[in-house]
């Protein structure tokens, strides 16, 4: 009976572990568009809201 119980809370680690580096990669990829909007995106649209900006009080002046 203790064998069936070790080998089912070994299946269960492994079934855990297997979910946690699920998560892991889930995480990571989360970590990189967050990344991706703070590093590249935000300064983009700061960029071409400042031109489109520029251009439109030089229009009217």
């Amino acid at each position: 009976m203790s064998l069936l119980i070790g080998l089912l809370v070994i299946w269960l680690l492994w079934k855990l572990l297997k979910f946690s580096f699920w998560l892991l990669g889930v995480l990571i990829i989360v970590a990189l568009i967050g990344f991706f909007v703070k590093a590249l995106l935000i300064p983009a649209i700061i960029l071409i809201a400042g031109g489109l900006l520029y251009g439109f009080g030089s229009f009217f002046n």
